[in-house]
């Protein structure tokens, strides 16, 4: 079984970082992962 436990996400201020961060918690949150971003 894989999982993640850390998840590093690399965001600029973009129009598209609103959906890549919503997008990136929805995986952490399922997974019970640590999100940190750059």
């Amino acid at each position: 079984m894989s999982t993640y436990r850390k998840m590093l996400v690399a965001i600029d201020l973009t129009e598209e970082a609103p959906q890549v961060l919503d997008k990136a918690k929805a995986v952490a949150d399922a997974h019970g992962a640590e999100l940190m971003l750059v």
